[in-house]
């Protein structure tokens, strides 16, 4: 994929070039990535700009001004830019995936089995799965149906939170 293309609507001036991959993790730099600088609480990216660049890094984004000329591109929020880039990266995975929610106190797993159902007699198909997480002790179900659609159960605990 090609610079251009992975930064869509951002802009730079450096020629367009093949990019092997975008990321924010310095150990895993290589050759014709873009690096994100990503201040966090116990380590900022930007500290290690200069470094990412001489691993073979393209271009890095950056907060703020590091010195580095036209190897870096300056953004308000690194953090949601790196989001941006990983859907540009990865073809917008985002734009064909259908969500349904589901929330509430009582029936949940109910009304997700009758979208399941639906949505398997509409497709045909019978892919369907589930993933149970515990935030706060309460449960938050991710169930998978049919063709490329997500949909979410939400429950609060006795305490009303999720």
């Amino acid at each position: 994929m090609t610079l251009y293309r992975v930064l869509e609507s951002l802009n730079t001036a450096l020629p367009d070039c093949e990019i092997t991959g975008v990321t924010d993790d310095t150990r895993k730099v290589r050759e014709g990535m873009i690096f994100v600088c990503i201040k966090g609480s116990s380590f900022d990216g930007h500290t290690q700009a200069e470094a990412m660049l001489a691993k073979g890094a393209v271009l890095v984004i950056a907060e703020w001004d590091l010195g580095l000329g036209d190897r870096q591109l300056l953004v308000a929020n690194s953090r949601k830019v790196y989001g941006d880039l990983c859907a540009a990266w990865y073809g917008h995975p985002e734009r064909k995936l259908r969500l349904i929610g589901v929330t509430g106190t009582n029936g949940k797993t109910t009304v997700s089995t009758l979208i399941w159902q639906m949505l398997r007699q509409r497709s045909g198909s019978d892919r369907y799965g589930g993933i149970c997480h515990r935030r706060s002790g309460a449960a938050i179900g991710e169930h998978y149906a049919a063709d490329r659609c997500l949909f979410l159960a939400a429950g609060a605990d006795g305490r009303g939170r999720l």
